[in-house]
């Protein structure tokens, strides 16, 4: 039978599988001249327009053949992607992985393919490398939890164990903070409140919601009734009071 050249190296030590012309130090695939000025990386794949599906590849797949014959089976496995980098600045061989993305099977039952896409980091020697980042199978977003359930699309959690998701507004110039919103619990309530965008401390809060016992506080961090206004308040034109069914006030 006749030979067939399948790989190529360059004068340069570029290595090309399926094409003669290798721009990278490794190349999978041809692709004609282009007029824009790439800078040529190390590994390039060249492909055509996939759809990934349960059963079509992308331009490149990775995959995973780990499996188990118990239950829950192959839950938890999955392929993943790794990022490197030195972190000495005098000597080599002190890399060490700084990012990581990972899929994951989260079915618990044989042939079951819901899946989850997990985005991790290096926290450190204290932490090494860990999930910080989770899109389930339904789409909802996780970050900084794992514990994703389905009263949300977006699930924010934080480090301490008293301490809930945090939301931090920034403005469109300058970078500068407009509005700080947080969930945290102290002395066995559940609160969320509203802070200005400089103040973050837990004893100054202009809006606190007290979860546990549906109060709501505006200047006071531990409201004691269904609505405690620190300091004065208006009420606008023809507004009124009822503090029962029977005594209504109208002020006007």
């Amino acid at each position: 039978s006749s030979l067939i050249r399948a790989m190529d190296i360059a004068d340069d030590g570029n290595v090309g599988i399926g094409t003669d012309s290798p721009i990278a130090t490794l190349q999978v695939g041809s692709i004609t001249a282009t007029a824009m000025s790439q800078v040529v990386g190390k590994a390039r794949v060249v492909g055509t327009n996939y759809i990934p599906s349960s059963t079509q590849m992308g331009t490149l797949d990775i995959a995973s053949t780990t499996r188990n014959s118990s239950a829950p089976f192959n839950q938890g496995f999955g392929p993943s992607l790794t990022f490197s980098q030195s972190i000495s600045g005098y000597v080599n061989g002190y890399e060490v992985v700084v990012g990581a993305i990972k899929s994951i099977v989260t079915s618990g039952s044989n042939t079951g393919q819901e899946s989850a896409m997990t985005f991790l980091v290096n926290g450190g020697s204290s932490t090494g490398v860990v999930e910080r980042m989770r899109i389930d199978s339904s789409g909802n977003v996780g970050i900084g939890t794992t514990n994703i359930g389905a009263q949300s699309n977006l699930y924010l959690g934080a480090t301490s164990s008293s301490e809930g998701g945090q939301i931090t507004l920034q403005k469109a110039t300058g970078g500068t903070l407009a509005a700080h919103i947080d969930a945290y619990t102290s002395g066995g309530i559940d609160y969320m409140r509203v802070l200005s965008g400089t103040d973050t401390a837990t004893t100054a809060a202009p809006f606190v919601f007290d979860l546990t016992n549906t109060r709501l506080g505006i200047g006071t961090t531990s409201p004691s009734k269904t609505l405690e206004v620190a300091g004065s308040y208006k009420l606008g034109t023809n507004a009124w009071i009822q503090y029962d069914a029977v005594y209504p006030y109208t002020i006007s």
